[in-house]
């Protein structure tokens, strides 16, 4: 089944509960699988309300589309002997 160009993927931004901006996004893997494109849901909090705009959280979602920002945050290494 063809799936077409991608439309409209600019995601979302949402207020949380917590107070925080959370941007949505879709990202296309490969699938080992199979070796065609899937997509997966995404999302991550930038920023909380008291201190960040809506515009500005929209501006990392831009950024983030673009390519200009990595999709995710690696975690922090653990030093070894924890």
């Amino acid at each position: 089944m063809a799936r077409g160009r991608a439309r409209y993927q600019r995601g979302r931004v949402v207020w949380t509960k917590g107070g925080g901006w959370e941007i949505h996004y879709n990202v296309y893997l490969t699938d080992p699988a199979t070796g065609k494109p899937k997509r997966h849901h995404r999302s991550r909090v930038v920023g909380y309300k008291p201190k960040m705009h809506r515009a500005d959280a929209e501006k990392i979602l831009g950024a983030l589309r673009t390519h200009q920002l990595p999709a995710r945050r690696d975690p922090p290494s653990r030093a070894e002997g924890d």
